[in-house]
């Protein structure tokens, strides 16, 4: 599996990615399943798109390491619980190493090695 929208579609509720054209659109509706407009709260949504992403990036991993012989697991999004009981919170990592000649116009995806 790689990091594609095709991948992500397959762990966002149906509907939430969709081709038109050349375009990929994420419908913050379906991903929320609540109808939305611009006076909606973006929190929800970031998380639920932060947690596809982290679910993704798991699934690639376990792909990799049952790969024979096995691949080094990669470095995407993460999720971490921090905080403490009384006030627990998460906390979303997204890593992508950059190239420095070329910087942010040439990420170097972690699934392509």
């Amino acid at each position: 599996m790689s990091l594609s929208f095709q991948a992500l579609s397959l762990i966002l509720p149906p509907n939430a990615l969709s081709l038109v054209g050349s375009q990929v659109l994420l419908n913050f509706s379906e991903l929320t399943n609540d109808p939305i407009n611009f006076d909606s709260s973006c929190v929800g949504l970031t998380v639920k798109l932060m947690q596809a992403l982290s679910d993704l990036t798991t699934t690639v991993n376990a792909e990799r390491a049952s790969e024979n012989p096995s691949k080094s697991p990669i470095t995407y999004v993460s999720k971490d619980l921090i905080g403490t009981a009384d006030a627990p919170e998460i906390e979303y990592s997204l890593r992508v190493a950059v190239d420095t000649s070329q910087f942010f116009n040439n990420l170097i995806d972690p699934a392509n090695d």
